[in-house]
């Protein structure tokens, strides 16, 4: 695993801004927007059609364009992200600066280049990290929280005061969407499966005992926690995947994300059932840490499944939800999901 398996999560990371760019929107509060509307591409995408008849694609809501190469969408999506990351945000961006990009596990290593240079050119200049501040956390659909345990570690260990988390990700090109068809997991006709999503999400962190954390910070991640269940198993009987649970327990027992019980639960899963049914089992052997009652919600009902970026896009949502003006109702958000091998990851955002 890339990030450390640390049994205490009473450290964290301080959320001073957010940028992100998707299908339904390119900026954070448009995203927001769409997600508080109601939009559920994720079940409508089915019934959209493209111009040739074919079923519409959540990435554009047309046809995918197999034209597009991956590193061009990858660069895209991280553009608009950092872009609407500085256009939201008064927090002066230091130089210098650690930068963690949460990739999926089969990203190649230009892809790296490849957002260093998008971090640049969105930014304008501002944000220009050098190569070796750059560190790749390749961990699928658990990369976002990844790299935010790594910003997390930094701080703990007095390396940096502030950091970048980053995340991106496509599941729209044409290798992507024909490998789920080959794997028949593309939601078609039927009742299971995912609907290929693509984003970017780049989140200015700090310590949270800094001052500019204090005065700053929208919300606050703990230390996520992370575990490992059987693939296979999982797909066969997800009762029995005990990873989560673990995952699940070791926010349960810190005595900071522990403490309360959060306002509601936000997956980052696909949508497959041999993924999303295994919350039944980490929900029933830890009902303290879960909502009374129960509130629950697939991120990627809006965005589809955004791979390495789709934890990122739950802290969106989390986001969302703790910043709408006059209702304290959202004071804390468990996320968690798994990754395709298994691996599951889980935190507690608690807002400041």
């Amino acid at each position: 695993m890339t990030a450390g398996n640390s049994s205490s999560v009473t450290s964290g990371a301080a959320v001073l801004g957010i940028g992100a760019s998707s299908a339904i929107g390119y900026g954070v509060r448009q995203i927001q927007a769409a997600m508080a509307g109601g939009l559920r591409n994720f079940q409508d995408a089915r019934r959209l059609v493209g111009g040739s008849g074919q079923p519409a694609r959540l990435s554009t809501l047309v046809d995918v364009d197999e034209t597009v190469p991956r590193s061009d969408r990858i660069a895209s999506l991280t553009q608009w992200a950092v872009a609407d990351l500085l256009q939201n945000t008064n927090v002066y961006v230091p130089g210098g600066i650690p930068v963690y990009v949460g990739l999926a596990n089969d990203s190649p290593a230009a892809d790296l280049a490849t957002i260093d240079t998008a971090l640049t050119e969105g930014s304008k200049g501002l944000i220009d990290p050098a190569p070796t501040a750059l560190v790749g956390c390749n961990d699928d659909r658990i990369a976002f929280l990844s790299a935010m345990a790594r910003a997390i570690r930094a701080f703990g260990e007095g390396i940096a005061s502030m950091a970048l988390v980053v995340a991106v990700d496509t599941r729209c090109t044409w290798a992507a969407v024909d490998a789920l068809i080959r794997q028949r997991r593309l939601l078609d006709g039927g009742d299971d499966g995912t609907v290929p999503g693509e984003g970017a999400v780049v989140a200015l962190v700090a310590s949270p005992d800094s001052g500019v954390a204090r005065e700053q910070a929208r919300c606050v991640v703990a230390s996520p926690a992370f575990a490992e269940d059987d693939y296979d198993v999982m797909r066969a009987s997800p009762l029995a995947a005990a990873g989560l649970s673990d995952a699940f327990r070791t926010l349960r027992e810190d005595p900071v994300a522990g403490a309360v019980r959060p306002s509601t639960v936000i997956a980052f899963e696909t949508g497959e059932l041999f993924f999303t049914r295994t919350f039944a089992t980490g929900y029933l052997r830890n009902t303290d840490l879960m909502p009374e009652p129960l509130q629950h919600e697939l991120v990627a009902t809006h965005v589809g499944d955004t791979g390495a970026a789709a934890a990122g896009m739950a802290l969106v949502r989390a986001d969302g939800l703790m910043n709408q003006p006059d209702d304290d109702q959202f004071q804390r958000i468990l996320l968690y999901g798994h990754a395709d091998d298994g691996r599951c990851g889980a935190a507690m955002v608690m807002k400041r």
